[in-house]
């Protein structure tokens, strides 16, 4: 058992301050005008009639995503951090809309990158890493938030990908997206460090969250289920409190994923509050609120590697601990196999058990459950034992193991052990060996932003913004298999002994 806790607890503060110059003539009523084609690429102010025979401009650092045409965005933050027009940018940048995500039924980022361009997710790449013992770690299954990249560069999440970022403020890599609180997915593709020092090798990813509307009242809930027992449940409301002046917002979620390898679950429970203040004409105020929670005993996504195949092929010989003998079906035996170079000397398909102690798993064909074991130890002998025992004999036990895995030992060992693909010996399509694992995690995100124009003329818009986000992320793990050395062994030993 292997308990992981761990716990982040992190604060950002940002602050913008925008100066747009020749912007056009506002009066105080709106008339429809048709502007100069370079006058209408500048990040103009979007005037509101609020019908108290004045016009409210909304800040630089807000896009409406009034302004989608379906699926195509036009305006975007990650370019400058300011309402820019994704025409007007050279960077390589896609916005993903409300709209898009409704039809798509994307839950997550990995359903994201299934349909942008030059990203993968987990629906069409697996996250795996080989270790120095043969064995794999399963990215997929261990945090599939982080299990995707950017133009083939690493993790848009993770420490060597590109980052993650929520209303431009850096975000936990664990915290998964949901579209139950995000209006759209800024992806950013290529080093950037305009978006508050964020910038890697691969990109950015930031997410735009949800608002309360000032002046929109809005309900909607929605009801999905799977042919795998899963199902998900989501809420959204707004509510203007004084129109254009308050309003509040409201959203959940509670999910609940099937999968097809048992046993294997994983329940989410989100929560969101937004309020949105105007208590000025050029004066708003935002805050957020989110809390998360994440129960999952989820499946491999990779078979463990197989160290079988050789010993089956020479028979499935059996090894005597008592008299270091080698027996094979029909009563034929080789050996004695003394400890010394014994991988070198020992049959096909037969190996050292290199670390003792560890923990095995057993598993019963007639029974989804493994039973787990500690593996015996090797047994020094000291004088005074019985035959056949002797003061310098050493009885240790062996298991199953590959040519390459006997020759590890060599500088820089490029060894893989091949993929199980016999379902005698393991059933991948049905039965989850890392059912014993489960995790659990915990987050609470609170963001506040004040956004203030401090000079609105003719020609010039000067606006500054400031903000707060707080974050805790807590994840509790216990990992009773190792899932990074996932390594099917075989007990060949005839002999059980005390040690």
């Amino acid at each position: 058992m292997k308990p992981n806790p761990c716990c982040r607890l992190k604060t950002l503060v940002g602050l913008c301050v925008a100066l747009v110059a020749a912007l056009p003539a506002r009066s105080q009523q709106v008339a429809p005008v048709t502007p100069a084609p370079e006058t209408a690429r500048k990040p103009a102010p979007i005037p509101v009639t609020t019908g108290r025979d004045e016009t409210v401009v909304l800040s630089p650092f807000t896009v409406s995503s009034g302004t989608d045409r379906g699926y195509q965005a036009l305006n975007t933050l990650s370019g400058t951090r300011l309402n820019s027009k994704l025409e007007d940018l050279g960077a390589s940048i896609t916005v993903v809309t409300k709209q898009q995500m409704e039809d798509l039924a994307i839950l997550d980022l990995n359903d994201v990158f299934l349909y942008e361009a030059s990203t993968e997710g987990t629906g069409n790449y697996t996250q795996f890493t080989p270790n120095r013992n043969g064995g794999m770690i399963d990215g997929t299954a261990n945090d599939p938030a982080r299990a995707n990249r950017i133009r083939g560069v690493g993790s848009p999440i993770s420490g060597s990908g590109v980052n993650i970022a929520v209303g431009n403020f850096s975000s936990n890599n664990k915290i998964p997206m949901d579209p139950y609180n995000i209006d759209a997915v800024e992806i950013s593709r290529g080093p950037n460090s305009n978006l508050f020092g964020l910038g890697a090798a691969a990109g950015t990813v930031n997410l735009v969250p949800s608002k309360a509307n000032l002046s929109r009242m809005a309900t909607s809930t929605s009801i999905r289920t799977d042919d795998r027992g899963g199902h998900r449940f989501s809420f959204d409301v707004n509510r203007p409190l004084i129109t254009e002046k308050a309003a509040f917002r409201f959203s959940a979620v509670d999910e609940s994923k099937g999968f097809t390898r048992k046993p294997a679950e994983e329940k989410i429970r989100r929560y969101y509050g937004a309020v949105q203040v105007r208590p000025y004409r050029f004066t708003t105020l935002n805050a957020s609120f989110e809390h998360y929670t994440n129960f999952y005993r989820r499946p491999n996504s990779i078979t463990p590697r197989d160290t079988t195949f050789e010993w089956r092929a020479s028979g499935s010989p059996t090894f005597d601990p008592t008299t270091q003998l080698v027996s094979y079906a029909g009563g034929r035996t080789a050996g004695p196999f003394p400890v010394t170079n014994e991988n070198t000397l020992l049959p096909p398909g037969l190996m050292a058990g290199g670390t003792y102690g560890r923990l095995v798993v057993f598993m019963d064909g007639s029974s989804a459950s493994p039973y787990i074991s500690q593996m015996r130890t090797a047994l020094p002998v000291t004088s005074g034992v019985p035959s056949p025992f002797t003061a310098t004999s050493n009885v240790r036990y062996l298991q199953t193991g590959t040519d390459i895995f006997r020759r590890k030992s060599n500088p820089f060992p490029l060894f893989f052990a091949p993929a199980i693909s016999d379902k005698s010996v393991y059933d991948w399509e049905n039965v989850n060996f890392v059912a014993a694992n489960f995790g659990e995690d915990t987050s609470s995100t609170l963001r506040i932003e004040a956004e203030q124009i401090l000079l609105n003329t003719g020609t010039h818009l000067l606006a500054v913004r400031g903000g707060h986000m707080y974050q805790k992320f807590d994840r509790f793990s216990r990992s009773v298999i190792d899932n990074t050395d996932t390594v099917l062994y075989v007990d060949v030993n005839s002999k059980l002994l005390d040690g």
